[in-house]
């Protein structure tokens, strides 16, 4: 009987020891996988399949202890059994000693040996883990600190956006004479301009633009736009387009037609109106419209067409601009501008016969202008259908004086035009165009000039467009009073801007 308990007894400390050590290599194996695991992780490369091995891998561990508790449990019991079945045994001394409390304290002993050699094996075990995953640990972090630490390419962020467009006439005119003082047929490259713009920091953006033309070298634009000075408005400061309407914004290669259009020309002068000052732009909540932006400049008045010129003095030009939006549906807009402009156009501080400096009665210079715009665009094709149609209206006061008369005098003049373009294809537009304008002089009621103009777009790409455009112009008091004008353009950029209208 005694040979029987000992042999269970021997084989459940057998295995017993080969559970625990299994129990002993889950405990190092698990960390490892984790290590490798968390360092995947860290670098990116996370896997399914390591997770589902290491749920596996943590029910074995659990089924491994269930299992070793079980034969500890069988094992005090087989012990319990030979302690009440044992024979008397006797001490020392020869004397008889009770087998229940001999059998109590065999078994207490035993217990405690296997006890202890159980726990030295899983300190072992979890000593062996911790080191291991601290070892792990300490990789993934060394790994992670030495990852996405590179940042030199981002050094060319810093330098400001550079783009060159290019602008190309061939112009000719197809009655005779085909050359007079005011227009000559034949090739005109007008411009290569030069465009750079950076953003300075979060609230800061400038814009720099030259225009290179044969023999001149001139700079058109040159601002900063700062959007954190005045609350809810953004503030605009150095040499730009006054925002006149639309299109005088607008430099000649982003214009939807080979020029400016005649009224605009004759009213605000060649070119269109600019200047140095200050420019505040503040977005209304939609008082009466989807939209509301009101503009509001200050610029020195030294354009000599409509204002003071050189001698413009300490008094500017004041622009007020509301433009109201409309969402007629998710594919059609109207926009509606409303144009107001005041400026002197005396002389401040010059000399007169006997050389003393003086400031002429002070005269002004009244502008008003209305701007309409419709433009529908279908949400799924706006590649390759749109439709566009827009309207500008000028009128001019001026007050100048009668150098013979000495008399104070006024120049009226109205004008406007109005065009519609249609895209037909992505790389095909045709438009129209109706201009219509009094000349820029006293007492013109009589006299007018008008244009219709339609062309035809073909993008080769975002960066090169052709045009082509045919100009009948009709003018009563001109030399020339009737002009039939051919028209080939060709635009091309480099950079990242193209064509913009700014």
């Amino acid at each position: 009987m005694l040979m029987i308990y000992k042999n269970d007894e021997i084989k459940i400390k057998l295995k017993l020891k080969f559970l625990a050590l299994l129990l002993s290599a889950a405990f190092i194996a698990v960390p490892g996988i984790l290590n490798n695991w968390n360092i995947c992780a860290a670098a990116g490369l996370e896997d399914k399949n390591e997770s589902a091995k290491i749920e596996k891998l943590e029910k074995q561990v659990m089924e491994l202890t269930n299992a070793l508790n079980k034969l500890s449990g069988e094992m005090k019991e087989i012990k319990n059994q030979k302690t009440s079945s044992a024979t008397p045994v006797k001490n020392i001394e020869g004397e008889a000693v009770d087998n229940k409390a001999a059998g109590r304290t065999a078994a207490e002993g035993a217990d405690a040996a296997d006890a202890d050699e159980l726990a030295l094996i899983r300190n072992k075990a979890k000593l062996s883990a911790a080191q291991r995953s601290s070892g792990a640990q300490y990789s993934s972090e060394r790994i992670v600190s030495k990852t996405f630490k590179g940042g030199e390419r981002a050094q060319q962020a810093i330098n400001p956006e550079i783009s060159v467009t290019f602008d190309h006439l061939s112009s000719y005119k197809l009655n005779s004479p085909h050359n007079y003082a005011g227009f000559q047929s034949g090739e005109n490259f007008r411009m290569a301009g030069i465009h750079m713009q950076s953003e300075m920091d979060p609230y800061s953006f400038g814009k720099l633009t030259f225009a290179a033309k044969e023999g001149a070298f001139e700079m058109g634009e040159a601002y900063a736009i700062f959007s954190n000075m005045i609350p809810g408005s953004t503030l605009t400061a150095g040499k730009f387009r006054s925002q006149f309407g639309v299109i005088n914004r607008w430099h000649l290669p982003a214009l939807d037609s080979c020029m400016h259009p005649i009224s605009l020309s004759t009213i605000l002068g060649p070119g269109g109106l600019s200047g140095k000052g200050f420019s505040i732009d503040h977005n209304l909540k939609k008082p009466w419209a989807d939209a509301n932006e009101i503009t509001f400049q200050l610029q020195r008045a030294d354009n000599p067409y409509l204002f003071s010129g050189t001698n413009s003095g300490h008094i500017p030009s004041a622009l007020l601009h509301v433009k109201n939006y409309y969402d007629l549906s998710r594919d059609k807009y109207f926009e509606l501008g409303l144009t107001a402009m005041i400026g002197p156009n005396s002389r401040f501080g010059v000399n007169n016969p006997a050389g003393e400096a003086f400031d002429e009665a002070k005269r002004y210079t009244k502008l008003a202008g209305l701007d309409l715009t419709y433009f529908y665009e279908p949400v799924n094709m706006a590649k390759y259908k749109n439709f566009l149609w827009r309207t500008e209206l000028f009128h001019v006061n001026k007050e100048i004086t009668n150098a013979l008369s000495g008399k104070n005098e006024n120049i009226n003049t109205f004008g406007g035009y109005t065009y519609i373009q249609r895209k037909t294809s992505e790389q095909w537009e045709h438009g129209l165009k109706f201009d219509y304008t009094h000349p820029f002089q006293v007492d013109n009621k009589r006299f007018r000039t008008y244009a219709i103009s339609p062309y035809v777009n073909f993008w080769q790409s975002p960066w090169v467009r052709t045009r082509f455009q045919y100009d009948y112009i009709n003018s009563n008091f001109a030399p020339q009073k009737v002009e039939h004008r051919a028209n080939l353009q060709l635009t091309w950029s480099f950079g990242p801007h193209k064509h913009e209208k700014y």
